[in-house]
């Protein structure tokens, strides 16, 4: 027996158009439903269909839209929410999209299809959703609910951490410390698209009369030579906000080969309270971004629209924010800290 993919690709179709050929839509051209129809038998292809009296009895499915699940918050978001369906006795369809827009519309497609009662989407990109299905899902009254920091044109209920409080809170803990040069290295450029945490940094220095040129806004190729330089400036930072805990684990690497160390010559902040946090040398200091809350106040709030489904507009989409928890560690001191001898 062959894969919905392995028919797409013998056919030489997409996987769209194989299940609109089992599922008797439009949009395909009958001789092109008998060639995909005919494959089918040869090769043995079981398709995933369910008659409309079968739809109304069974479970209700919910469509989980991911990323991946080798990253720690991704892995978290689909334990979470596969718990809770089991809880509340329905199944999930989990589609991975490896941050690409073709996979994540093809699975929005699929969940239109197929079809499914909610659809929670963490995609992981930063482009807009796909406005022509979410409009068809609107219309067949399938709610939508963004994770995380996925876009859309379309107004959509979103759940996510409140990227804006993380860098208020990063920048609460540092200045209360003492430091009054404070950096922030991560990819800005993006996440200012999504109003993230370099913006919330840079709002929380500029409150407090801090400088704001310390951004290092850099890629991975790029990442030493750019910390190199900013640590050997005359004015360098006593402290870094780092976008996320494995690119601080990374910091902290750079600096001991640059012969600085963490914390006392300067001190390194994380974002994420990943697992290998507390373990590091020195143990991480970060801000859990509580990504469990968040997923339960996204399947809860899926939940909700499935009860009462609306068509979504500007005025009845829900924004629901959750704070995020400082983490204290050892890798942030007060700059002045006698142990720096």
């Amino acid at each position: 027996m062959i894969s919905l993919r392995q028919l797409a690709r013998i056919a030489g179709v997409s996987r769209t158009t194989v299940m609109r050929a089992f599922q008797q839509t439009d949009g395909i051209a009958e001789d092109t439903r008998r060639r995909i129809l005919a494959l089918a038998e040869e090769y043995d292809y079981a398709p995933l269909v369910r008659s409309k009296d079968a739809r109304r009895s069974a479970r209700p499915i919910i469509g989980c839209l991911v990323p991946g699940i080798l990253m720690q918050g991704d892995a978290l978001f689909v334990e979470t929410v596969a718990l809770q369906c089991m809880k509340r006795q329905c199944d999930m369809l989990f589609r991975e999209t490896t941050n690409k827009l073709v996979l994540t519309k093809e699975a929005l497609d699929y969940y239109l299809l197929y079809p499914v009662n909610g659809i929670l989407v963490h995609s992981g990109i930063t482009l807009p959703l796909p406005d022509n299905t979410l409009a068809a899902l609107a219309a067949r009254k399938i709610p939508v609910v963004r994770v995380d920091v996925t876009l859309s044109t379309s107004p959509l209920d979103w759940v996510g951490p409140n990227e804006i409080a993380v860098g208020e809170t990063a920048v609460r803990y540092l200045a209360g410390l003492g430091h009054r040069r404070i950096g922030y290295v991560g990819v800005s450029s993006q996440f200012d698209i999504v109003g993230g945490r370099p913006l919330g940094v840079r709002n929380a220095l500029i409150r407090r009369g801090l400088a704001t040129d310390l951004f290092i806004d850099v890629q991975y190729a790029e990442f030493h030579d750019a910390l190199a330089q900013a640590l050997h400036a005359p004015n360098r930072p006593t402290a870094l906000i780092v976008q996320d805990d494995m690119t601080a684990l990374h910091a902290i690497a750079v600096l001991h080969h640059l012969g600085i160390d963490v914390p006392h010559q300067i001190s390194v902040m994380g974002v994420g309270d990943y697992p290998f946090a507390p373990i590091t040398y020195p143990p991480l200091t970060t801000i859990s971004l509580r990504q469990r809350e968040v997923s339960l106040c996204a399947i809860d709030l899926l939940f909700e629209r499935m009860a009462n489904p609306i068509t979504p507009t500007a005025d009845t989409v829900r924004q629901i924010a959750v704070e995020p928890q400082l983490i204290e560690r050892a890798s942030c001191v007060h700059p002045m800290n006698p142990a720096s001898g």
